[in-house]
């Protein structure tokens, strides 16, 4: 939105408008940080926790829908860890929260917020053949928005960790033959020489199963996770080997592009989206 942008004015609830400061952006999240200054001390949002989500929560989506300001509806948590191919970073994270709040060309960037009005996501993008509601809203998680701006306000960048590996999402198949009750997690298909993951011990055909505790489920979901840390963070990962769980604590690698972790396979889906959306 801020691409090719000289100025930025960015207007307010109460229609004062203030000049902005572009302190940082990132592509793979699509996401800016913008600073004003003003007169008096302004409001500002409260994170909430986006992990603590369940399916089936009540959200509301804030935005300006067609030039009407300060719009808000309301809908539900849909899924979680939703991938559409909708962002252009090299190293794009995909980990989207799916509402079913009508949102509309003119509501991306706007306001997920919970029942208690805590941010807990920011509207993003939708899926429609029309260019317009059809019942699928994504927007990246707070957790995540709240990792990549304090970095944006620290470092004027993005500083994300890395393990060093290509994984593929578990199938039935895959886990059967691994001796799992239930596919889960995302199995490694191949580790980077000298990287994290090899360093500690890991091996390919491990199926990562956690990190410091949070469930992995699928590809995006990994690297959403791993975006939430800091090269040379410690984590312990778990992970199944040999019909049985194990562990392993790792430091984490930095976030140069041949480091990063990749997908593999059919794990980036591509849907038709409006022309609104891929722009």
């Amino acid at each position: 939105m801020i691409d090719g942008s000289e100025r930025i004015r960015v207007t307010l609830y109460d229609r004062r408008e203030l000049w902005a400061e572009v302190i940082g952006s990132d592509l793979d999240t699509d996401l800016a940080l913008l600073k004003v200054e003003a007169d008096e001390l302004l409001a500002s949002a409260v994170f909430g926790d986006s992990d603590s989500l369940q399916i089936g929560d009540w959200l509301l989506a804030i935005g300006n829908p067609f030039g009407l300001r300060s719009t808000v509806t309301a809908g539900i948590l849909s899924a979680r860890g939703r991938s559409i191919d909708a962002l252009r970073g090299e190293a794009r994270i995909e980990s989207f929260l799916q509402t079913d709040a009508a949102v509309n060309p003119g509501s991306s960037g706007g306001a997920l917020v919970n029942d208690r009005g805590e941010l807990i996501g920011i509207n993003t993008a939708i899926l429609s053949e029309s260019g317009r509601h059809e019942g699928f809203n994504f927007a990246i998680p707070g957790n995540l928005a709240k990792r990549v701006l304090s970095d944006l306000k620290n470092y004027g960048e993005v500083r994300r960790a890395t393990l060093g590996v290509y994984v593929q999402t578990v199938n039935d198949a895959q886990a059967r033959t691994a001796g799992m009750q239930r596919a889960k997690g995302v199995i490694l298909k191949r580790l980077i020489a000298g990287e994290a993951a090899m360093r500690s011990g890991l091996e390919v055909g491990d199926i990562l199963l956690s990190i410091d505790g949070i469930s992995v489920q699928s590809a995006q979901q990994m690297q959403e996770v791993l975006s939430r840390y800091e090269p040379g963070a410690s984590v312990r990962l778990a992970y199944w080997r040999a019909k049985r769980n194990r562990s392993v604590r790792v430091t984490l690698g930095g976030n140069e592009p041949a480091q990063r972790a990749k997908l593999v396979g059919d794990d980036m889906h591509n849907f038709n989206l409006s022309p609104e959306v891929e722009q």
